[in-house]
């Protein structure tokens, strides 16, 4: 069950 979702919120936060 990997956090893709938390990992693409996490990238739009920073701005990746």
């Amino acid at each position: 069950q990997p956090n893709w979702r938390n990992q693409k919120e996490l990238l739009n936060r920073f701005g990746y």
